[in-house]
């Protein structure tokens, strides 16, 4: 099955890998048994992140301008609201294990949770002079990742330009802490499958080329590096779930790692390429650009480059 769905600046599995969601200017739920989509709709002007509930049964939308929403993911209904569009532009979102609480970062440098039974915001942390940039959770949805960057107006304020934290959801709260390395730089991370590693992109300082980097959580060291080319599109980095490979968005496309020693096992051509992700069980790639979005099959993808062959979009 090889699945060709339209622009999709991301393109998300639910967690069953029976559906996946993507946007252009649409939002498309479609069933990867049948390769048909189910269901479009437009429930927010320029959607910028979406994400599926550990559920299935909805899915959190935004908006470049910062609106949030919750949708039933059967009809794309919209449940509730969770933030005006004077939020402003920001990052991703995260769910909290339970389903019940939503993480939101804003570029105004907002970290937010939201209680979805009552559609409130429940807890709010403002940090000045920065913006959230990325905000990635793990595979038990326990933490997220979240990097804060310092904005250029506050370039003569003391201190490093980048950090990178952990968020840890609490029954009633969510713990905050800085991890301890070079965040210089980086600007997405993906957890590995034991939530002990990340994987990120990190930007070159002058002279240097821009980098892949697997980072020890234990160890705070970097353990593999190798050198890219970053994509103007997008910066998503992914971790398959059995740990063994780390797919990148790049400048010429797609590009997959063996995540052991960051040698590349398969290179995939797209114009415009933007987002990829993994499905749960392993068996899928979601490939999210703006040329027009895929989902393949991993082992159909790897079998043609044990063939020798460099694979294209088309």
């Amino acid at each position: 099955m090889r699945l060709r769905i339209g622009p999709s600046y991301e393109l998300r599995f639910d967690p069953e890998s029976r559906r996946a969601a993507s946007f252009g200017r649409n939002v498309s739920v479609w069933d990867l048994a049948t390769g048909k989509r189910t269901v479009r709709a437009h429930p927010l002007q320029h959607p910028s992140h979406v994400r599926w509930s550990p559920e299935g049964n909805t899915l959190a939308l935004k908006s470049t301008s910062g609106e949030l929403v919750l949708l039933n993911a059967e009809n794309l209904e919209c449940l509730g609201r969770l933030q005006s569009k004077a939020a402003g532009e920001g990052c991703g979102i995260a769910f909290s294990p339970s389903g019940d609480r939503l993480l939101d970062g804003t570029w105004n440098g907002v970290l937010a949770t939201y209680e979805l039974r009552s559609f409130g915001q429940q807890l709010k942390a403002e940090f000045p002079d920065t913006m959230i940039t990325s905000i990635e959770p793990s595979p038990s949805r326990r933490f997220a990742a979240w990097v804060l960057s310092r904005k250029h107006s506050a370039a003569s304020a003391a201190g490093p330009r980048k950090s990178v934290l952990l968020a840890h959801w609490a029954p009633s709260e969510m713990a905050l802490h800085e991890l301890d390395l070079d965040a210089d730089g980086i600007n997405a991370t993906a957890f590995d499958n034991t939530e002990t590693r990340l994987a990120v992109g990190r930007r070159g300082r002058a002279g240097e080329r821009d980098r892949v980097e697997i980072i020890d959580l234990a160890e705070k060291r970097v353990v593999a590096t190798v050198d890219f080319m970053s994509s103007p599109n997008g910066c998503s980095r992914a971790w398959s779930p059995d740990g063994n490979i780390i797919a990148s968005v790049e400048n010429d496309g797609f590009r997959f790692y063996d995540s052991s020693k960051l040698s590349v096992i398969a290179s995939v051509g797209f114009r415009y390429a933007s987002h990829v992700e993994f499905s749960a069980t392993g068996r899928f790639v979601a490939l999210g650009a703006w040329s027009g979005g895929e989902v393949r099959p991993i082992e159909s993808l790897l079998s043609d480059v044990d063939a020798g062959s460099t694979i294209n979009p088309d």
